[in-house]
């Protein structure tokens, strides 16, 4: 909706996002430890308000609202020797996962220029937090002994587009 220079609305959009992150730590005292962390968004989607200011061909605005993602985390630690210890037991590390949809918010801006009466090109800044997932690592080799992970999902995501508008008006004095 738009109102002299101002433009208010609301806008939703859904990505396969495929955002992942890893990395491994090895130990202080024993090099031969180290635990791995790999973290996935798979999905993410955005409702948001939009407040912008149109000027002639132009608009810049400023958008936050909710954001929703599948996100998946993995940790695990490893050892040089196999994760064997004194007295035998199964050959395996401690690992653990968790997948779920996760709930957040996102803020951001953008600016639109109107090339044509139909078509625009877009530029966008968003930042996104979805909070953490926290789950338990789990030892084979010593029953009841778990540790604890969590990941926090939050980022940064630049994006641009072409939009076509199926009910354009003039290019100039309605955006």
């Amino acid at each position: 909706v738009q109102s002299g220079m101002f433009l208010f609305g609301i806008e939703a959009d859904a990505d396969y996002a495929r955002i992942s992150g890893g990395a491994t730590s090895f130990g202080l005292i024993d090099i031969r430890r180290s635990s791995t962390g790999d973290q996935r968004l798979n999905a993410f989607a955005t409702l948001r308000g939009r407040l912008g200011l149109v000027q002639d061909r132009f608009l810049g605005y400023v958008t936050g609202g909710l954001a929703v993602g599948s996100v998946k985390s993995t940790s695990s630690f490893s050892n040089t020797d196999g994760c064997t210890f004194p007295g035998g037991g199964a050959n395996q590390c401690p690992t653990g996962s968790v997948s779920k949809t996760l709930v957040g918010y996102t803020l951001g801006g953008g600016a639109e220029f109107a090339f044509d009466r139909s078509w625009s090109i877009k530029g966008e800044y968003l930042y996104y937090n979805l909070g953490s997932a926290s789950y338990t690592l789990t030892d084979a080799n010593f029953p009841g002994v778990s540790y604890g992970a969590t990941t926090e999902f939050r980022g940064h995501l630049i994006r641009g587009g072409i939009n076509y508008r199926f009910d354009a008006g003039p290019v100039i004095a309605r955006y």
